[in-house]
């Protein structure tokens, strides 16, 4: 699939980049912002929740071990209220528990590093998934 095919999925969708690692987000949001109509970022789970109170991103990307918040617990607190939210997590874990646990909730699971690549044949599919009122068409 060629990045114009990749952007009919996501052109018209807002992302929320949660990373506490500064050169991670503002990685993942150059590379996003090309992708996505808009890309917002946060520094920890609390930051993240509070914007997607506010906002409700069509997608939610996130790592797991962070301060204030961790991404275990914004996932759980984003689907007490969505639970049909979708949701990425970006993380250095590579324990199958956790994965697993996070495939109950069907959360998808990246392990850093992530290739341009990895990220995209997650975050297609799960654009794809997205009511048609959310996508390019």
């Amino acid at each position: 699939m060629d990045i114009h095919e990749v952007r009919r999925w996501t052109s018209e969708l807002n992302v929320l980049v949660v990373e506490d690692d500064e050169v991670l987000r503002e990685s993942f949001q150059q590379l996003l912002s090309y992708l996505f109509a808009e890309v917002d970022t946060a520094v920890d789970g609390q930051d993240a929740f509070d914007q997607w109170v506010k906002k409700q991103h069509d997608i939610v990307v996130t790592d797991l071990n962070m301060p204030r918040l961790s991404g275990f617990r914004l996932i759980e607190k984003i689907h007490q209220q969505a639970p049909q939210q979708a949701m990425v997590v970006i993380s250095a874990y590579e324990d199958e528990i956790f994965q697993q646990a996070l495939t109950t909730q069907q959360v998808n699971y990246l392990i850093k590093p992530v290739s341009l690549e990895e990220l995209l044949n997650v975050l297609i599919p799960v654009c794809q998934s997205l009511p048609l009122e959310h996508q390019g068409y």
